[in-house]
């Protein structure tokens, strides 16, 4: 009887093992499961994106030539309908140029002050994401220059390098991707 006991003891021991074992492996393989291009879209929201109330009052303000930075989001290998989620390309300008795509998602319209370093490319999150973002990468498919449109001409002030930027959590609020730059000396293009 005593060996019964102990017998039983032992396969319910087994059973609960395997079963946290599972349970754990269970988890591990969600945390890294990977997710489709309009999976991410979905789930994930910039700040400044097209259509979020950052850019609200600008709508219906007269448009100084103030100059912001426009991030246009996709995938560059599918120029020139940039589809999926990657970055696509990179223009500073003064905002009345972009006016017609401050609705749409497609587009990162942030602020960008006279002298900026462009050492680095934050791309902030507005909001907690709905997935798991720990795995997630933003790819940039190729090299990306920045241009820089000014009343007469189009200057060349840097080039993102084809990367595959890794999601940081202690970015901003809710995380983002540090895109790295290469800045350039200015090459103007009339």
């Amino acid at each position: 009887m005593k060996l019964n006991k102990v017998a039983t003891f032992a396969v319910a021991a087994a059973v609960m093992a395997l079963g946290f074992v599972a349970c754990n492996n269970n988890s591990e393989v969600e945390a890294q499961r990977t997710y489709s291009d309009e999976e991410i879209l979905a789930a994930v929201t910039f700040a400044g994106q097209g259509g979020s109330e950052t850019f609200n009052m600008l709508r219906t303000a007269p448009l100084p030539k103030i100059p912001i930075l426009v991030v246009r989001v996709g995938r560059r290998s599918d120029w020139p309908d940039c589809p999926g989620f990657g970055i696509c390309e990179v223009w500073i300008g003064p905002i009345q140029i972009w006016r017609e795509v401050l609705d749409d998602p497609n587009y990162i319209i942030l602020p960008y002050a006279e002298g900026k370093d462009l050492s680095n490319l934050h791309l902030l999150l507005a909001e907690q994401p709905g997935i798991d973002m720990r795995h997630i990468l933003l790819p940039v498919d190729e090299d990306i220059v920045i241009r820089r449109i000014t009343d007469s001409s189009v200057i060349e002030v840097g080039t993102i390098p084809a990367q595959d930027a890794h999601f940081r959590p202690g970015l901003g609020g809710y995380g983002g991707f540090e895109l790295r730059v290469v800045p350039s000396e200015p090459v103007v293009k009339p």
